[in-house]
């Protein structure tokens, strides 16, 4: 009786440790797709950052060469508004010359 005890006992110890072992099995394939999950994202998001990066240079870059070309289209209006205004006077100039002669 007593050896049947014994073998009922470590019987049922067998089964509750199989139990855990499926158990601890279970979250550890849940926990290792959760990786697996975890790993696609990150890697998404290192390419979307990397595209993000490399848009961010376009825009700087894009910005640099427009500001660039802001200043150099203000100049030149500058000098034409210049060519414009002395044009002007010397049109005036004559025109007040003229006026002068005629009377």
């Amino acid at each position: 009786m007593k050896g049947n005890r014994i073998y009922q006992a470590s019987l049922e110890e067998q089964k509750e440790l199989e139990r855990k072992h499926e158990a601890l099995k279970q979250r550890y394939l849940k926990l290792r797709e959760q990786y697996n999950l975890n790993q696609v994202i990150a890697n998404e998001t290192s390419v979307n950052l990397s595209r993000t990066q490399d848009a961010l240079k376009t825009y700087q870059n894009t910005t640099e060469a427009l500001s660039a070309e802001i200043t150099d289209a203000k100049a030149k209006n500058d000098e034409l508004r210049a060519l414009v205004q002395q044009a002007q006077e010397e049109v005036s100039g004559v025109s007040s010359f003229a006026h002068c002669i005629a009377h």
